[in-house]
């Protein structure tokens, strides 16, 4: 285990707290800006490795919590295509830099939520449910690269127009998907290690307990506060993937 000073534990915690919630009760959405938030304390790879079985644990919560609202044929569709990006992603792991993908996305997440507040947004309620795979495998690619993949699918998600209750419960069925098939590729490209497992074990107490606060926020929260809510997190992690990528 490593040996942490308090502020580092402090911002290791912090960060969990804010991917808690937003699995929990948004959908993912804003969860991104864990992973860079760790890695100002600890090496990047380690908090790669260790937010994955974090995400798999949180899963759980909010999969338990709002899979009958889930679109599913939707997920059906796009989890295919998550394959081939993960796949991808893994092979680009060790060798590309994902300063370029992390400001094309966050650039994009920006781009749409100011189009959703504004009144402006893309919509794609009306496309078959099929052309959610083209969102998923671009999911599954960042994903892989930076747990990133939120902004893809979301956008998708979003888009159609989906209730507060539909939105977050296909979203977390979609990324629970996503997060199992990138077990096999993180143990090949050795990502999840045995300190990578023992950071995630100390630290998934607080994971769970922040997933159901999430799941408790979503649930009060009318949805205009929703919808502000879920597009504000969206340009945070926007910001901060370009931030990210250029310095």
């Amino acid at each position: 285990m490593l040996d942490l000073g308090l502020l580092p534990i402090l911002t290791l915690a912090a960060a969990i707290l804010l991917l808690g919630i937003a699995k929990g009760g948004f959908g993912g959405v804003g969860a991104p800006v864990a992973l860079p938030i760790m890695a100002l304390v600890i090496p990047a790879d380690l908090a790669l490795g260790a937010l994955l079985p974090i995400l798999l644990a949180m899963d759980c919560v909010s999969v338990t919590a709002h899979r009958r609202a889930a679109d599913s044929k939707a997920v059906l569709f796009a989890l295919p295509a998550a394959v081939i990006g993960v796949l991808a992603g893994a092979a680009l792991l060790a060798s590309v830099p994902t300063d370029i993908v992390g400001i094309v996305i966050g650039l994009l997440a920006i781009l749409f939520a100011l189009m959703a507040l504004t009144g402006f947004g893309l919509n794609i309620s009306h496309w078959p449910r099929w052309t959610s795979g083209l969102f998923g495998g671009l999911s599954g690619l960042t994903s892989t690269l930076a747990h990133a993949g939120g902004p893809p699918i979301h956008i998708y998600f979003l888009s159609r127009g989906y209730a507060p209750a539909q939105f977050v419960a296909t979203s977390a069925m979609f990324m629970a998907g996503v997060n199992v098939i990138k077990i096999v590729p993180f143990l090949v490209v050795g990502a999840l290690n045995t300190q990578a497992l023992t950071l995630a074990l100390w630290l998934a107490p607080l994971a769970l307990a922040a997933a159901y606060l999430g799941v408790w926020i979503a649930r009060i929260l009318p949805k205009p506060a929703f919808k502000l809510a879920v597009n504000g997190l969206l340009i945070v992690t926007g910001v901060k993937l370009i931030m990210d990528g250029l310095l």
